[in-house]
């Protein structure tokens, strides 16, 4: 058969390599490179790096024959070259999409709020290994679907601790805090608001702790009959967040908003009114409120012998929000140790969601009223 038919069994060979070829270029930058200080003595690299030799060349002899399938040619020794060489922020990865991965616009906005690399302050550092998109992408990706730090695929090409670095010390830097401020920011400035609310609404979502969730961490809310922990949002008119707090699901929704509340307004002093559910009831808290923080709160009530769900004015907007951080698989279940660890995932759901909003088409205009509309 391949006497009678050689190009049928080239075109196979090199179908085949096309189609495993980003998994060797995995494997190089991922496995053989950290290796490459090791003695030429060393076990590991007498079996495998001859290996590879023999991998890369086959791969250069079928890109240099004819093949009649119309295909990409295969990888060659100069396309190969980077991996040889020290990896660095502009060093080639493996090409691949995800949905979760930015777009040219998204990490146009983020790459400026993110903070200055440490080889580029006065202080001075070494130069980052890894690409910051890619490190984004690999964020964005744990917390949309859900998978485990240790599940991180190989096609990103970043080892599953770095990532889990640099979303561990983001956290811990208040760096999400600080993006979200600035993406709230210009959105609502596009959407001819003023660009810091003075009006938010708080409410409180429990959710199921999965075993990693340490019994210091969690609780038992026995309204909702969930054993785990509880998230505190606070969100503007557009259900945008403003701030957030994770506690065990037992504390009280008014416990929790005396810390809550002396934190925004620490860091929001212009918001004097504060919408919440019966939850946050009481004279001696809204009492507190008042004279402490000058915040008002105002209970909006669901209306009397209602059944089921009601879409109660100017309150509605932050169950809407609480919905959209379910949208993230990572947020539909507490897997955490750390309770800062679950609220950065939360931040990361609502970057996402405001990048989006901000690069679409019709972000420029969305919200502007029509002169039509306005006369109406």
């Amino acid at each position: 058969m391949l006497d009678d038919a050689p190009e049928v069994w080239i075109g196979y060979e090199r179908a085949f390599f096309e189609t495993v070829h980003h998994r060797v270029e995995n494997f190089i930058a991922g496995i053989l490179l950290p290796h490459q200080n090791k003695k030429p003595d060393d076990p590991y690299i007498r079996t495998v790096m001859p290996r590879m030799g023999a991998i890369e060349s086959t791969l250069h002899l079928l890109a240099s024959l004819e093949c009649p399938l119309e295909r990409q040619p295969a990888a060659t020794a100069r396309q190969l070259a980077p991996y040889r060489s020290r990896p660095g922020p502009s060093m080639l990865l493996p090409r691949y999409r995800c949905p979760s991965d930015t777009s040219d616009l998204e990490w146009a906005l983020l790459e400026r709020l993110l903070p200055t690399p440490a080889c580029q302050t006065p202080k001075g550092g070494a130069p980052e290994k890894w690409p910051r998109r890619r490190m984004v992408d690999a964020i964005r990706y744990i917390t949309d679907n859900g998978a485990k730090w240790r599940a991180l695929p190989a096609d990103f090409g970043i080892p599953w601790r770095t990532v889990f670095g640099y979303f561990a010390r983001w956290a811990k830097a208040d760096v999400l805090r600080h993006i979200l401020d600035q993406l709230r920011r210009r959105l609502r400035l596009n959407r001819r608001r003023c660009p810091w609310p003075v009006r938010v609404i708080v409410d409180s979502q429990s959710v199921k702790g999965a075993e990693s969730v340490s019994k210091a961490t969690r609780g038992y809310d026995a309204n909702k009959h969930i054993n785990g922990r509880k998230r505190h949002l606070l969100v503007d008119q557009d259900g945008l967040l403003v701030d957030l707090l994770v506690t065990p699901a037992d504390v009280q929704d008014r416990e929790a908003a005396r810390v809550l509340l002396t934190r925004l307004h620490a860091e929001h002093p212009e918001i004097v009114l504060v919408r919440a559910d019966n939850g946050y009831s009481g004279d001696e808290f809204s009492t507190w409120a008042q004279t402490a923080l000058g915040i008002t709160v105002k209970v909006v009530s669901r209306p009397k012998n209602a059944k089921g769900f009601v879409l109660v004015p100017k309150r509605w907007v932050v169950e809407r929000s609480n919905s959209w951080t379910m949208r993230a698989r990572r947020n539909a279940r507490d897997y955490e140790r750390l309770m800062s660890h679950a609220e950065a995932h939360v931040q990361w759901a609502f970057i996402t969601l405001t990048t989006c909003r901000l690069t679409r088409r019709n972000a420029q205009t969305e919200a502007v009223p029509t002169p039509s509309a306005a006369a109406a």
